[in-house]
């Protein structure tokens, strides 16, 4: 059907959904989009995990990232945040498995005041590119006393690989 997209998830939940049931489908930031139809699930021994196929509305169908498992209302932000308490074996990293008290230390040590630096110790090297642990990063330079107005941004790396469109959607005369 030319107005609906098949997309393949991966889920590893014990789905509690069957084929033929429409799920909650959302975005890469968990904004929901629609339900979508499972049409099919099969399980990836290797991995472990269960790869759902689902009908979504070909508008859709690029955008799709995950399968809701909570209600909207169980993962709304706090109104009012605090990130006060950051505990020292709390992980800034956690593709290179760096904690809040060895970055706190090494800036100190070494006065960092750009967060390139921070690649000496791994810091937003991992397979994220820095997209998790620069979040975080601001917190930690107060943590050490630096003002996170003195720091010179890191620099973003670019994708290592791209994936043109059509080949995830099996159509190469859309070249």
């Amino acid at each position: 059907n030319e107005s609906t997209a098949e997309v393949i998830l991966p889920h590893e939940y014990i789905p509690a959904f069957k084929v033929g049931d429409k799920i909650p489908v959302a975005d890469q930031h968990g904004k929901f989009l629609e339900e979508a139809e499972v049409v099919k699930m099969r399980f990836n021994k290797k991995y472990k995990t269960h790869l759902v196929h689902i009908k979504t509305s070909l508008k859709n169908g690029a955008k799709v990232s995950g399968i809701r498992v909570q209600p909207e209302k169980t993962v709304k932000p706090m109104a009012d945040p605090s990130f006060e308490y950051v505990p020292d074996n709390g992980i800034v990293c956690h593709c290179e498995m760096v904690t809040v008290k060895e970055l706190v230390t090494y800036i100190k040590e070494h006065k960092i005041r750009d967060v390139n630096h921070l690649k000496q110790i791994r810091v937003g090297m991992g397979a994220c590119g820095g997209k998790n642990c620069s979040a975080l990063l601001p917190q930690v330079f107060k943590l050490a006393g630096v003002d996170w107005k003195e720091v010179t941004p890191g620099t973003k790396r670019p994708l290592s690989v791209e994936i043109p469109m059509y080949a995830l959607i099996n159509e190469e005369d859309v070249k």
